[in-house]
């Protein structure tokens, strides 16, 4: 899966688990994605394992800070549950990837219900 250029908002720490679960045969590519956790909520939950193994994580942003979130969740867990960057793919199908940095404002200001102009084709 390709997750790019999205910006995740996590309002409070009851109930939350995870953004991006690490499922069996899964292949996850996260890059240049902005997420905002709320106060408690440690950066190593943005990442949970479901039986697999592979995630890359590049150029991601949690509360403003240029963050290694694989990086971040193997140094929260035991060797056995640490997780591999060899996704073996990588993005080819992307027609435009905005910087990291712009990222929460494109998508607040231009998605989301009563913005995207649903007349469109």
């Amino acid at each position: 899966m390709d997750v790019f250029n999205n910006y995740a908002e996590v309002l409070a720490a009851k109930d939350f688990t995870s953004l991006w679960g690490v499922g069996i045969e899964s292949a996850i590519y996260a890059e240049k994605n902005a997420i905002d956790l709320a106060n408690g909520i440690p950066a190593r939950k943005i990442i949970k394992r479901y039986v697999g193994e592979h995630i890359f994580t590049s150029d991601n942003l949690v509360n403003g800070t240029p963050t290694d979130l694989l990086a971040v969740y193997n140094a929260s867990v035991s060797t056995a549950d640490q997780l591999t960057d060899n996704v073996g793919w990588v993005p080819t199908l992307r027609l435009h990837v905005d910087e990291v940095s712009e990222v929460k404002a494109i998508v607040t200001s231009q998605a989301g219900a009563g913005i995207i102009d649903s007349t469109l084709p």
